[in-house]
């Protein structure tokens, strides 16, 4: 199988995508290697050809980081304070996103990535800035929560929906139109966007929590984020029109197109592979990146230790930006060292410090020494290096004529339950032990690094990278 970017630029030699020095030390080492030359401005220049679907993207994360920090009002509006109701609401959408990816998917891959990619999109924002509208209980009384409550689902079913097939078809764009010498610094980008999403997402909520009195935030201040989501999701739309199909449908669909049937042996294992390494990613969003800081609030009671709402959400909103370089390094680190060493690094991170972090929160409380090295810092770090190996290894672990609906179904079913799930596994487990959420990070990605290592690796292009033990220029 040939990996993303020699489908459309075979002249990209696999011995080009990274320059590299063999310095003679009797066992042929090599020793040293560095981006080559003109990489950041050809990935700059790339990126300015390619934005729209990294736009999409950061309005996604948008919309779904926003409703996760807003959890505490939207409770009084439509469950009376009870959170576990509004986190199983959240939860609905990822409940519906392999429906739509697998939906989306198949339109991707027989009709193109752009008409999926726009449907997708028209979904989303529709969705979202209706969540701003609904009645509730400061807006219409008892009557009003109840079919505010209803008409809440029924717009997070539609808004999973649509997200469902975005995020693949996103993902699919920008890799099939990208080199295969700069697909990790692309996809690197597109973690920057889903990092940017949170931020603005954590940056709103904290502005508003700020600003605003408790009574008032829980009255109307919370519906701002969704109703302002207009302006950009009406701008994206726009944007849509001027999208290019990808070389790669177009290649595939000239030769006969694509297989109808996904049930082979060898689509199901890939299926499966890529579920399983994505759980780590997945809970680690979710719930080491997100989920946190309502841990922090009510079981760890982190007020106590001058962590109130606000507070919490500015230490989100340092987590997100940290994200942001860390994406890009990680990006070009995959240019360079290869998706195999990279994924085994951010994983092993993940697994190595999401539960000690949250074991040394419940020793130690929401000291503040702790809250920036922990939730924001290295979780921002982690959360960054295991974005941008994820979305690589999705695009890479399945054939450009299943791709589309592979990832749709693979990445959205793992992030269903590993991930929109995080949360209610958590709250659930918090009730026998206190650090529930560190263990279901941890579990996750022991699982993730166990099949990578012994199953997902193997089913992957050959990659011409330097061993990760070298030295980096």
């Amino acid at each position: 199988m040939t990996s993303i970017g020699e489908e459309i630029h075979p002249e990209d030699d696999k011995s080009s995508f990274i320059a590299k020095e063999v310095l003679d030390n009797k066992d042929g080492t090599l020793l040293k290697a560095h981006l080559p030359d003109g990489y950041w401005e050809e990935s700059w220049d790339f990126l300015t050809k390619n934005w729209i679907p990294l736009i999409a993207n950061a309005f996604e994360f948008f919309e779904f980081a926003t409703f996760a920090y807003e959890v505490e009002p939207i409770s009084h509006n439509f469950s009376n304070g009870n959170e576990t109701i509004v986190w199983v609401i959240f939860s609905v959408a990822f409940l519906c996103r392999p429906i739509g990816g697998i939906v989306v998917g198949y339109l991707g891959d027989f009709v193109g990535r752009k008409p999926a990619f726009r449907i997708a999109s028209i979904s989303v924002v529709i969705s979202t800035f209706l969540q701003g509208t609904v009645p509730s209980q400061y807006a219409g009384g008892d009557t009003g929560r109840h079919v505010g409550l209803v008409l809440l689902l029924m717009l997070r079913v539609m808004q999973g929906l649509g997200i469902g097939g975005e995020v693949s078809s996103g993902i699919i764009l920008l890799a099939e139109n990208s080199k295969r010498k700069h697909v990790g610094i692309t996809l690197g980008w597109l973690t920057v966007s889903s990092g940017l999403g949170f931020m603005l997402a954590s940056f709103s909520a904290a502005l508003i929590n700020t600003v605003m009195n408790d009574e008032d935030v829980i009255r109307y201040g919370w519906r701002i984020p969704f109703l302002l989501s207009v302006i950009p999701g009406a701008y994206l739309l726009y944007l849509l029109r001027t999208l290019e199909e990808t070389a790669v449908f177009k290649k595939f669909s000239e030769g006969g197109g694509p297989e109808a049937s996904m049930l082979n042996a060898n689509i199901i294992k890939r299926l499966v592979a890529f579920v399983l390494c994505h759980a780590g990613v997945a809970s680690f969003w979710y719930v080491a990146c997100i989920y946190v800081f309502d841990w922090l609030r009510d079981t760890q009671n982190a007020e106590a230790d001058g962590f109130g709402a606000s507070e919490l959400l500015w230490i989100a909103t340092f987590q997100n930006a940290v994200q942001l370089p860390a994406s890009l390094i990680f990006g070009a680190a995959l240019d360079v060292y290869g998706l195999t060493s990279m994924f085994i690094l951010a994983m092993g991170s993940a697994l190595a410090f999401g539960l000690p972090t949250f074991a040394l929160l419940d020793s130690f409380g929401a000291q503040t020494y702790l809250m920036i090295l922990g939730p924001g810092l290295l979780f921002g770090i982690i959360a960054g290096a295991i974005g941008s190996a994820a979305a690589l290894l999705a695009v890479d672990i399945f054939p450009p004529e299943f791709r589309h609906r592979g990832i749709g179904l693979a990445f959205n079913l793992s992030v269903m339950i590993f991930g929109g799930l995080g949360p209610a596994w958590a709250e659930l487990g918090e009730g026998y032990i206190p650090v529930a959420p560190g263990v279901l990070v941890g579990v996750c990605a022991a699982i993730s690094f166990v099949t990578f290592l012994f199953f997902a690796q193997y089913l992957l292009p050959p990659e011409n990278k330097p061993s990760f033990d070298i030295m980096c220029c």
